[in-house]
């Protein structure tokens, strides 16, 4: 079996944490998974790893993982971002292959002229308060995605469906689908809030989000707990996308969001490298999961 892994350069996640019980989740049969003898993807969305920061580390040797991706593929670094350059904007340019004027996401903060309102999906949490947190949650978790997106716009999921290509989301932000799942929400957010205890969203064939969707609750434990931002760290995204490579369950394509990096950048500067090493070891995990770092790219 062959396999290509995937680094692509993304923008800017915040998550936050709160103590809570974690539902029940309705378990995910993965039989329709089937193991197939032919090229899956693994594209890793890392958010905030930058150019000038691989080369520093290739040169110096620190980035052992990446160097060796980079000697068995191809490194791209003449890349223009659409713009504004925010996390929700490129991610819906990645997945429906169209600019902001066509997916109709603008931003992590823009007005939308339907409803005459601010819609603010996480710019910080005097914002959030300022906008109110019923809708900020609503806007983030559900709109996003079931509404805000364009509807007659075409994710990556949807358009790789009736070829019969199964695919994956782990922890993306970006998501919609043609299979229905359902995001379980903790009591600290639908007691206080008008969030419901669940809610149903469309996403592709494999869904992970965090706490709020795991699919393998009930196969394996997963670091999504409140001491692991509730599953949005990159533990929890590396430790599914481990399981199904492990377990011969990986789709034709798998989107893995990684975020840690960006908080990295944003607390100590474009200068300071802890956060691609980090990333650089986390990748080299991923790649001894199939047992050696050769075989996923033996044909």
């Amino acid at each position: 079996m062959r396999w290509l892994i995937i680094p692509v350069i993304v923008a800017i996640l915040v998550y936050g944490a709160v103590q809570w019980t974690k539902p029940k989740q309705k378990e995910l049969d993965l039989a329709h998974i089937q193991a197939h003898k032919k090229r899956k993807v693994i594209w890793l969305l890392v958010d905030s790893i930058m150019a000038h920061a691989i080369d520093k580390g290739v040169q110096t040797g620190e980035l052992p993982a990446l160097s060796f991706l980079i000697s068995h593929g191809q490194y791209y670094k003449d890349l223009v971002s659409s713009f504004p350059t925010m996390s929700v904007v490129i991610d819906s340019s990645y997945l429906t292959g169209t600019y902001p004027d066509q997916h109709y996401v603008p931003g992590l903060c823009w007005y939308d002229v339907r409803e005459k309102r601010i819609v603010n999906y996480g710019t910080g949490l005097q914002e959030v308060l300022n906008n109110g947190m019923n809708q900020s949650l609503e806007d983030a978790l559900i709109n996003l995605n079931q509404k805000h997106l364009n509807p007659r716009q075409p994710t990556l999921y949807e358009e790789l469906a009736p070829k019969k290509k199964q695919t994956a989301s782990i922890n993306g932000l970006v998501y919609r689908g043609p299979v229905e799942h359902r995001l379980y929400f903790p009591a600290w957010i639908s007691i206080p809030t008008t969030m419901p205890e669940s809610f149903k969203v469309k996403g592709p064939d494999f869904f992970a989000f965090g706490a709020l969707s795991n699919p393998l609750e009930k196969k394996t434990t997963l670091p999504d707990g409140i001491t692991n931002d509730l599953g949005f760290s990159d533990k929890y995204p590396l430790a599914v996308t481990k399981y199904l490579i492990q377990h011969d369950k990986l789709p034709d394509l798998s989107l893995v969001y990684l975020s840690d990096m960006d908080k990295s950048l944003h607390k100590k500067g474009p200068s300071d490298m802890s956060g691609i090493q980090k990333f650089d070891k986390e990748l080299g995990e991923l790649l001894d999961s199939f047992g050696s770092w050769d075989k996923p790219f033996k044909k």
